[in-house]
This record gives structure tokens, sequence and C-alpha cells, in this order.
């Protein structure tokens, strides 16, 4: 009885930004060099550092999720430098849902501060959940790619543990 997923921001539109912005930032390199015969090799490093650390960081932004007996554990890494864990019975109640990544939390990743009023987000695409109210109020949501194989390991717990607090779906 056991959940695992890691998922990464794989969207083509992401891939386009980064691609366009090593053109552009090329371009304007060969043209500083090329055109007006200004070559400066500090320039050029700076540069090729910076788009190696975008890249880097985008391969690097993973979210990590487990469900087991325990509880619920998530890792959006690199800010999380270990697993976050939301026992049982800190849950009110969990459940999966269909949500507005933009207009609910203003988009993907780590979202929920101001002035969105839905509780705290860690997504990296598409619109499916683990929605998770605390007992003490909070709200959280977990991004998910693999719904349905979440939703049978929720199931699974729920009867288990006897567990009335996860909305159990057929």
């Amino acid at each position: 009885m056991q959940f695992e997923e890691k998922q990464k921001f794989n969207q083509l539109w992401i891939a386009l930004l980064i691609f366009s912005s090593v053109a552009m930032t090329l371009g304007l390199f060969l043209y500083q060099w090329k055109v007006m015969k200004n070559y400066q090799p500090a320039l050029l490093a700076v540069i090729g550092f910076e788009l190696f650390m975008v890249f880097l960081l985008h391969q690097l932004f993973t979210l990590k999720t487990l469900i087991d007996l325990e509880g619920i554990h998530f890792q959006f890494k690199p800010f999380h430098l270990r697993m976050k864990t939301i026992n049982w019975y800190d849950i009110d109640q969990a459940y999966i849902r269909k949500y507005e990544p933009i207009t609910e939390y203003g988009g993907w990743g780590i979202k929920g501060l101001w002035p969105f009023k839905s509780g705290r987000a860690y997504n990296v695409s598409g619109d499916i959940g683990l929605q998770i109210k605390l007992t003490n109020g909070k709200r959280i949501l977990i991004g998910t790619n693999q719904a349905v194989e979440m939703q049978k390991v929720l199931n699974s717990i729920a009867k288990f543990k006897k567990l009335t607090n996860i909305i159990v779906v057929a």
C-alpha cells in the first residue's frame, strides 16, 4: 500500500522559453562580436554561466510524492531539502480533485501566497491534485499526473486504517 510519483517541469513552452533565451543571448553576443567588433570574454563567461544555471535549475525542479500508511510525504526540490510529512491524524479531509492552476493558485510551482485564498499548492503540470484539509484549517494541494493510481492507494489505506476523512472513490 504505497504510492510514489516523481514529476518534473517538462512542458514544451518551458523548453521553448529556455531555448529562445539562449538563442537571443547568443545572438546578442555574436552581434556584439561580429558587427561591433567588440569581443569581451568576461561577458561570454557570465552569459554562459547564467544559461547553465537556468538549465540546471530547470532540471533540478522535482516534485516527489509518497503516500503510505504513515501519511502523505512530499518534497519540492530544490526548495525542500527533505521530504515533508503530513500524518493521517493531522488530516481533516483528503480527496483528489480538478483545480484551476492559474485562477486558484497563480500558476505552477510552489504557490498559494497572497492574493490567492485557496491554500498552498505544490504542482508542476496539469490540473488534477490531492486536496488536503488539515485539522488546523490549512489547505494543501499536491499536483499529480497519476490520479487513478493515487486514488487506489488512498482507498486501500482508508479501508486498512479505517480512515473516514479520506474520500473513497470507486
